[in-house]
């Protein structure tokens, strides 16, 4: 196989992330919760798309089926390119910029990956596709879903973030 396949979950996620405002409620939920972004935009992909609602039990089946490569290859490389934001001595500025633009290009391609899986469990899920004028209360619920696993209340923060994050599924159904 050569490059990645495509998935409509992928075109989805680089057209809401783009999004005014998304990015930073995602990424927040990622600092504050450890959160991984891919699952979240996941529920909402499912939702936006008219997919309907996953449970608690989908999340932990797509936890398991993701953790490993996102905590062992997604999160380090995050890692790394975050550590590199104020260069490293001796290394002159504009060099270190150059490997950390490969790496984030790299991690990128990780996210990718990943979401590969996640199509591919809809797909061998055979969601249905149901009316679409439940799609952004089932993509809220999904979100919501999937941050309920990461801790017990969800507060108002949490609640500004997915609401960030549904305003650009709203943004995307409407194009």
């Amino acid at each position: 196989m050569t490059g990645f396949p495509p998935t409509p979950f992928w075109d989805f996620s680089l057209a809401v992330y783009g999004r005014a405002g998304v990015a930073p409620a995602c990424l927040a939920l990622q600092e504050r919760h450890g959160a991984d972004v891919n699952l979240l935009l996941f529920g909402a992909w499912i939702g936006a798309a008219g997919h309907g609602r996953l449970t608690a039990d989908d999340f932990s089946d797509l936890d398991r089926l993701v953790s490993d490569w996102h905590r062992r290859v997604v999160r380090h490389l995050r890692a790394l390119r975050v550590d590199l934001c104020g260069g490293l001595d001796p290394l002159p500025g504009d060099l270190v910029a150059e490997v950390r633009r490969r790496i984030q290009k790299v991690e990128l391609d990780a996210e990718h990956a990943e979401q590969v899986v996640l199509a591919e469990w809809a797909r061998d899920r055979a969601v249905i596709e149901l009316a679409k004028e439940t799609a952004l209360a089932d993509a809220a619920a999904n979100m919501m879903a999937y941050v309920a696993t990461l801790m017990p209340r969800p507060d108002e923060a949490d609640r500004t973030d997915i609401d960030a994050v549904l305003a650009g599924c709203a943004g995307w159904l409407a194009a």
